[in-house]
């Protein structure tokens, strides 16, 4: 699941949004990047990356994103 942090334009407002390379919204399915990237301290960035939920084993499961429990604790790969 590629992603797109931007954040919003209000400056009353700190919070991003997270969009799909579709330009789906995504903020709500994964709160813990979400959280993240609204604690990074400028006015305008975008990143460019990866959503994936880890196994208990460390490694990366993709598939697990479809489930709701294993999205809200997704971490993001920046893109190179």
């Amino acid at each position: 699941m590629d992603l797109v942090v931007k954040p919003l334009s209000s400056t009353n407002d700190p919070a991003v949004r997270l969009y799909s390379r579709n330009a789906n919204d995504l903020t709500v399915r994964l709160p813990a990047i979400a959280a993240a990237a609204g604690q990074i301290k400028a006015k305008s960035f975008t990143i460019d990356g990866e959503a994936v939920a880890l196994g208990r084993d460390g490694l990366s499961r993709f598939e697990a994103l479809r489930r709701r429990e294993a999205a809200r604790t997704a971490i993001l790969y920046p893109s190179t």
